[in-house]
């Protein structure tokens, strides 16, 4: 709906009048006009009450019918067994008066709550019992630059809240919990910022992002959900900072076919399988996370801290800590042109660092893989770079190569290890090494995975 459609412009008729002393003249009209629903400043505005009984509204779609632009309602504790649809710039505010909340309950069908004007806020309420197929939610947004704050989507058929062609929203300090999809999804939904909020037990995903871009994600905890905490597909430009995703069935935080996105400084933790993962994604930083115990499950297989597949380049994998995992950081499958530096990957059941299956020309430096069963494992990969790393103390190898050509090894510490401190089990093309402890010499041949 347009602004003028929901705001139209407003005459207001001044008469003159005449005082004791000298005469005031006036003009006979003043206009008043504005071209945004959200910039407007408006006069007079009520707030509106629903209750039970006793206020003036028993439902919350008759009085939001009634409400000028601009204006608050305020909902009682209570059920409200109803689609509510705010189509006009108001302030929906649920008040704890009894038993928790106020409850918009959709029946089975459609969304809960629906957002189709810009510029609203919807404010504490429960919303639950939505339909079963996409886009039914809890809370539902077609609309720009809403707040929407302190509710819970709790029990919905399909999401918790989600986001349709809808920008510039604030999505915060909702609490989003067993819902039978995603607890929060964007789809085609740019510059929102998803803020503070619990995802859990949800049947999908806790947060998705699908075709979203340049969206921030701050201050969530996504944790125990069925699939994925944190997804994005196709999906660029997105900020993932300071977020817990931790115990989900399957990935942490999953990059799916997505590019220039930052992860930083997320725990992706005891997740059933992969703590961090990119598939066929370019392009994205990963920095500054902890991708640790991603073992839980035995029957998803090996799980790995950081895992990179399938024509994932151009990444930068940096400052990260990947510890007690299968794998603390792998790269597979053509996965080439990154840089794998500063991170921690220590007590890892096989390997610190792993790369596998033609994964090419990457930079390993300045790492420190000590402690797990091999430092740095190079399988069936060509051209990679390996320097001033450590690789200490391992029960394997420290810096093996298996089939692997071409290859610079140079200024990294092999020292303390079980079998060999460096070994090259002859490539076809031989690598190079000018390590400052051991040079490459025969060694034990890593198992392979």
């Amino acid at each position: 709906m347009s602004s003028a459609a929901l705001c139209p412009v407003t005459t207001f008729s001044a008469r003159p009048t005449k005082p004791a002393g000298d005469a005031v003249s006036a003009p006979g009209t003043v206009t008043l006009t504005s071209d945004s629903v959200i910039d407007q400043n408006f006069t007079n505005q009520r707030n509106l009450t629903v209750c039970g009984s006793g206020c003036g509204y028993n439902r919350i779609q008759d009085a939001i019918d009634a409400a000028s632009p601009g204006e608050t309602i305020e909902v009682h504790s209570g059920t409200y067994e109803e689609h509510v649809e705010v189509n006009k710039q108001l302030t929906l505010r649920g008040v704890v008066t009894g038993d928790g909340l106020p409850v918009v309950d959709a029946g089975g069908s459609v969304s809960a709550i629906t957002i189709s004007a810009d510029g609203c806020t919807v404010e504490g309420f429960e919303a639950r019992n939505s339909g079963n197929a996409w886009p039914c939610a809890g809370i539902h947004v077609t609309s720009n630059g809403n707040i929407i704050s302190g509710n819970t989507a709790i029990g919905n058929n399909w999401d918790g809240i989600s986001l349709k062609i809808s920008n510039n929203n604030t999505i915060s300090d909702n609490n989003l919990k067993n819902n039978g999809a995603s607890g929060i999804y964007l789809e085609d939904s740019n510059n929102n910022a998803i803020e503070n909020n619990t995802a859990t037990g949800n049947g999908h995903n806790g947060i998705k992002l699908g075709y979203s871009k340049n969206n921030r994600l701050s201050g969530d905890i996504a944790n125990y959900n069925k699939q994925m905490g944190i997804y994005l597909f196709n999906s660029n430009g997105n900020n993932i900072r300071r977020n817990d995703a931790y115990r989900n069935n399957n990935r942490g935080i999953r990059v799916e076919t997505s590019s220039a996105n930052t992860l930083e400084n997320n725990e992706a933790t005891e997740n059933g399988k992969n703590g961090i993962e990119l598939v066929s994604s370019s392009g994205n930083v990963i920095r500054g996370n902890t991708a640790n115990e991603n073992d839980k499950d035995p029957e998803w297989g090996a799980e790995y801290g950081i895992y990179l597949d399938s024509f994932s380049s151009g990444n930068t994998i940096e400052n990260n800590t990947a510890s007690r995992n299968w794998d603390g950081i792998r790269l597979q499958s053509s996965s080439n042109n990154n840089i794998v530096k500063y991170n921690i990957v220590t007590s890892n059941i096989m390997s610190g660092i792993r790369l596998e299956i033609s994964s090419d020309s990457n930079k390993i430096e300045g790492n420190d893989a000590s402690h797990n069963g091999n430092g740095i494992f190079i399988h069936n990969s060509i051209s990679n770079k390996i320097e001033l790393n450590y690789a200490n103390d391992n029960n394997g190898d420290g810096i093996s190569l298996l089939s692997s050509s071409s290859c610079t090894i140079s200024d990294n510490s092999a020292i303390g290890n079980k079998y060999a401190s460096a070994s090259n089990h002859l490539a076809a093309t031989p690598s190079t090494s000018t390590n400052s402890t051991t040079p490459i010499m025969p060694g034990r041949t890593a198992p392979t995975i």
